[in-house]
């Protein structure tokens, strides 16, 4: 972390911090917590104290995890799952999405195109222990033995370099895995760096949220394909059942941006699963006013509920993140948007669920049908002083007021202009070349002061 000071003030300020420890990056005081605010430089500019936030703290990653032949680091922050046992063991399941891979550079004029660097990849499940600060990857085998409380139950793997090993690939029905080929009817095209086209196997999906239901049986998956949600066996890995559009969900669903599918999903305390799009549907060319999302019941009837974009209006490139129950019908979710000045804001926000009653204010203009939830930011993350990327993994813990974010990293993979370090993977036909970064996937501990029934409160 550099920080830039000028003036007296700012000196003093920083002879503060330093005597109370605190320009040790992810220090935090148990009473307070000093943060910083980021100047338009991109410079950590001056020291605040948050009244909502007690710590915020990065977790050490014990291993570095990669996959595939080219090295890539694994990305597991697209969703995250967090449980604890009642041995006090706290264990956490981070998910992959489709592989690594990157939309296609401009100068190809291909806008549908993704380039796949691993056309074999499996997406995955990566549980971890928490231990403190740490976080150290886990065999599935070892996860089912910790949330389950049974000793040698399973038969735990060994320990293999490499790390495939902690990557455990989601399976359909006959046992076969899932790759992250787009569907045929997708609306996107998949190719390998040399633009040789791929064809789509029919098992590709796109996850990007996860919630593992409370009787600790099923995991539920929301993806961005179809838009779909999958149903597996805990133990097994196994689909049990999935929902599509025209197929258990509504053919309005069907209606998505491309890669704008289902991002955030979250059990309810009855059994009820909740899933949201990440940004409204296009209809005619047209976008709508609100974001839908869709409560799935324990019997597999579905409702269809609206969030306005109303008090969004001035903003664009809205993106709805992972959502995680909090109580009763409130859920936290995490969303980012680009504000007038072209500045990237990620929020921490409450959704109510209970306001869902049609009339009820802010309404979806463009479906007056839909009930309308009401919307409720907590917390801009700008007040950690870094420069975030994806924020996608979200997932509250059992003391309803520490939230584990992650960070995710895109497998490390992105687009150099060609000749410069690191582009080391060229594209034929354009100006830019693929780089591998080593990038691992961030992991991010936020403690409140309170509960977050009672930042809700007054909804």
């Amino acid at each position: 972390m550099r920080l830039h000071f000028r003036g007296t003030t700012a000196f003093l300020l920083f002879v503060v911090c330093a005597l109370l420890g605190l320009a040790t990056p992810g220090y935090s005081s148990p009473s307070s917590l000093y943060l910083t605010s980021e100047a338009s430089d991109g410079t950590n500019a001056h020291a605040t104290v948050n009244p909502l936030v007690e710590s915020f703290t990065e977790l050490k990653l014990k291993q570095n995890l990669y996959t595939g032949t080219k090295g890539t680091p694994l990305s597991f922050g697209s969703g995250v799952s967090f449980l604890t046992n009642s041995q006090g063991k706290s264990v956490f399941v981070g998910l992959t999405d489709r592989g690594p891979n990157i939309l296609a550079p401009d100068d190809l004029g291909r806008p549908t195109t993704y380039l796949l660097l691993e056309e074999v990849f499996a997406p995955a499940l990566v549980p971890f222990l928490l231990e403190g600060d740490e976080i150290t990857p886990i065999t599935w085998n070892r996860f089912l033995e910790i949330i389950r409380e049974e000793k040698a139950l399973y038969p735990v793997g060994g320990r293999i370099k490499g790390t495939t090993s902690y990557a455990a690939p989601l399976l359909n029905s006959s046992g076969e895995q899932f790759d992250g080929i787009p569907l045929a009817d997708s609306g996107q095209v998949s190719v390998t760096p040399k633009l040789i086209g791929i064809t789509p196997t029919g098992r590709g999906i796109d996850p990007e949220g996860i919630t593992i239901l409370p009787n600790l049986d099923q995991i539920w998956i929301s993806e961005e394909y179809g838009p779909s949600i999958l149903v597996f066996d805990l133990t097994t890995r196994k689909l049990l059942k999935r929902f599509d559009p025209g197929h258990g969900l509504p053919n309005i669903f069907s209606k998505r941006k491309m890669n704008r599918g289902f991002e955030g999903i979250a059990a309810l305390k009855d059994g009820s699963v909740v899933t949201a799009l990440q940004s409204p549907l296009s209809i005619d060319g047209s976008e709508e006013d609100c974001l839908r999302l869709i409560v799935i019941s324990p019997e597999g009837n579905t409702n269809t509920i609206g969030m306005s974009m109303d008090e969004l209006r001035a903003f664009s490139d809205y993106k709805l993140g992972e959502l995680t129950f909090a109580e009763g019908e409130t859920l936290i979710a995490v969303e980012s948007y680009e504000n007038s000045e072209n500045r990237k804001i990620r929020n921490i926000i409450s959704i109510d669920l209970s306001t869902t009653k049609i009339g009820s204010s802010p309404v979806c203009t463009s479906d007056p049908s839909l009930p309308s939830v009401k919307r409720k930011k907590i917390l801009d993350m700008s007040i950690f002083g870094r420069k975030f990327g994806k924020i996608e993994g979200l997932s509250l813990l059992p003391d309803k007021r520490t939230l584990i974010v992650t960070e995710d990293t895109d497998f490390g993979v992105e687009l150099l202009k060609k000749g410069r370090k690191g582009a080391d993977i060229s594209i034929p036909g354009s100006v830019q070349s693929l780089s591998i970064k080593d990038s691992q996937t961030k992991i991010y501990r936020i403690v409140f002061r309170e509960e977050f029934s009672k930042l809700t409160h007054g909804f």
